[in-house]
């Protein structure tokens, strides 16, 4: 650690405990306006299938933390309602990997311009000063990850897939 700056180093990482609250605050009540009836859960793992297809089940049960049993349950649910396709994976055969269908494509955009529709009603509220320091707050948070990304040489990626289809 920098003993210089500890002070500062010290009061970041508390004032990084604010990103999960920010986060719970904007989607912890977006609710899917879908007829389909879908969970957090389901929506977490779907964005993440989005974001990074054909990949082992090993790897969405820990992208959206669920102890394997419980994530086995969900997919197969996500699978009978059309979402999601489960299948062998082309390199070894003992692993399943997981990919999105049409449907489940389709209802990811759908969810993503619900939950945009959604945030913008949560900060509408702020005065257009708030709403630019925000924006700027969040520009420099960018730029700072990017910086220890570079610095590391580890890709941080981003919360379900939600960086993707940003950018989309």
């Amino acid at each position: 650690m920098r003993k210089e700056n500890s002070g500062v180093v010290e009061e970041v990482a508390k004032s990084i405990t604010l990103l999960p609250r920010l986060m719970r605050y904007f989607f912890g009540s977006f609710k899917p306006k879908s007829d389909i009836k879908i969970k957090k859960n389901e929506v977490k793992t779907l964005f993440e299938i989005f974001h990074h297809p054909n990949m082992p089940m090993k790897y969405y049960v820990e992208a959206v933390d669920m102890e394997t049993s419980s994530f086995t349950y969900l997919a197969d649910n996500l699978a009978q309602k059309g979402l999601i396709k489960k299948t062998l994976a082309e390199k070894d055969k003992r692993k399943t990997v997981l990919v999105l269908t049409e449907e489940g494509r389709a209802l990811c955009i759908q969810m993503k311009l619900e939950m945009d529709e959604h945030i913008s009603e949560m900060i509408a509220v702020l005065e257009d000063e708030n709403l630019e320091k925000l924006q700027g707050a969040f520009l420099e948070l960018e730029a700072v990850l990017n910086q220890i990304e570079e610095n590391t040489g580890k890709k941080i990626e981003s919360c379900c897939g939600m960086d993707t289809l940003r950018r989309n």
